[in-house]
Formats: C-alpha cells, structure tokens, sequence
C-alpha cells in the first residue's frame, strides 16, 4: 500500500515545466512486422497534431499521420517501397514528466498500383524532458484490407515530439 502511494506521489508530483499547448510535429522511426505479404519493413514518417493540456493534463485530440514503408524480405527479391497516410482521434493523459496516449484512426495504403484503406489502433508511453519537447515509444496494429488478402502488421515506433 505505502508503496502504490509513493509511486502514485512521484508520477504525478509536479515539475517546473507544464506542457505547453500547440501544434506538435513528431518525426518518426519504426519496424513493421507480421505482414501477410511482406514480412518485415523499416518505417518513417512524421505525425502533426494539437496538444491542448487542461488542468488535469488530459485531453483529446487529431492526429494526422503519413508514413513510408521499405520492405526487405518477403517473395520480391528488392526492396519494395510503400506509404500509409491517415488520421487518428488521440487521448492523451500527462503526469509530468510522463505521458500516456491511445489513438484509433483510419486512413489509407498505397502498396504498389493499388489503394487500401487501412483502420489503425496505437498506444504509447512517453517522456517530456521539456515544455515543448519529449520522446515516445508506440505499439499498434493497421488491419489493412487489401484486394488479394487482408493483413493486420504489428509497429513499434520512436518518435521525439516537437511542440510549437
């Protein structure tokens, strides 16, 4: 029990900084696995949203999202490239320095002479070092309907998030 409180008062103790509302810019680094036809491709793009922290450092907020796919291994013997792009819906949870966020969204794949819509679900653990910058480290699953099969890949992603 003393211990539950003790961690409770130290993850939600306050800082010297609050984060601070704004747009945000996320660059990002991932790995994508668990695909039906390719079975593992390296990832990068960026995510734009609008942080808006209330009292309670809690609140909801779009995501958009574009990010591009280079496939190594699978049946083609070269690379094959790839793009995603979509939108999400975020809820975001601070206790500062840490944060929390749960996204759900869809969007859209463009995986060689075809289109596929793509229904993406993601959450993530992060740190802010800063009022306007921090890192965090997502997990999620895009189920992709795709003409021939549909796919559901696993990611795991890096990313610093940048506020302006």
């Amino acid at each position: 029990m003393f211990a539950s409180i003790a961690f409770l008062s130290l993850i939600s103790a306050p800082f010297s900084f609050e984060v601070k509302p704004g747009f945000s810019l996320e660059p990002v680094a991932g790995y994508q696995f668990s695909d039906v036809s390719d079975n593992a491709a390296v990832m990068g793009g960026a995510r734009l949203s609008f942080l808006q922290p209330n009292q309670r450092d809690a609140f909801i907020t779009g995501e958009l999202e574009w990010m591009s796919q280079t496939v190594f291994t699978g049946k083609q013997k070269t690379p094959m490239y790839k793009w995603t792009a979509g939108g999400s819906v975020a809820f975001y949870e601070i206790f500062n320095p840490y944060a929390f966020r749960i996204l759900v969204g869809g969007g859209i794949e463009r995986r060689r002479n075809s289109f596929n819509p793509v229904f993406t679900y993601r959450a993530g653990l992060g740190r802010f070092f800063s009022a306007r910058c921090g890192i965090f480290a997502d997990v999620g699953q895009r189920l992709i309907s795709r003409t021939e099969k549909d796919s559901d890949p696993i990611e795991t992603s890096l990313s610093a998030i940048i506020v302006f």
